[in-house]
């Protein structure tokens, strides 16, 4: 049985959502823990749930480094963040809907993540994603891959990733603003 965790990066502006978030995956089977990512400078948020691991994250907020490509950044370093064999992607504004097992579940599928895609021409509000993902992949991507959460995605390859973008130094030279 591979060993899955769940990844949510968060604020303290969305402290008010994790209770909700958090509730909601009373619902869900299959995983151990749920990793929550915090920048250094933030307080914990209160009464977590007893599988709730805080990981800390370096300042993103108030430094030359947009917010939110450091929470991209820290997604891609979740690898660093867990050791477990499977990452899922939430987020603290989103919610489980139904009971699920993340070991059995076809539409997850941690064994053989399913990619879910679409044109970039289809992505909406999301194609002002396509620039910066080329520039950070260092080519264009043919379509967008941010269709919904959640994003199961196996540490080695999230790893390997991380490796082949350059690692820390490189995304954040990307990202200056």
């Amino acid at each position: 049985m591979l060993t899955i965790d769940v990844v949510i990066k968060s604020y303290p502006q969305d402290y008010d959502f994790l209770v909700y978030a958090f509730r909601s995956l009373e619902r869900v089977r299959g995983y151990r823990n749920v990793v929550l990512i915090l920048e250094e400078q933030y307080p914990e948020p209160s009464e977590l749930p007893s599988n709730a691991i805080v990981s800390r994250s370096r300042r993103y907020v108030g430094t030359d480094y947009p917010s939110d490509h450091g929470a991209v950044i820290e997604r891609l370093r979740a690898w660093d963040h867990s050791d477990a064999d499977v990452l899922i992607f939430s987020d603290s504004d989103c919610c489980w809907s139904r009971d699920v097992d993340l070991q059995t579940e076809p539409t997850i599928n941690a064994e053989k993540p399913i990619v879910l895609w679409r044109t970039w021409e289809e992505a909406g509000g999301a194609a002002f994603l396509k620039a910066p993902a080329a520039r950070t992949l260092g080519y264009e991507p043919k379509v967008e891959t941010m269709c919904r959460y959640p994003f199961c995605v196996s540490r080695d390859v999230l790893k390997a990733c991380w490796d082949f973008l350059g690692g820390e130094e490189r995304l954040l030279n990307l990202t200056t603003k």
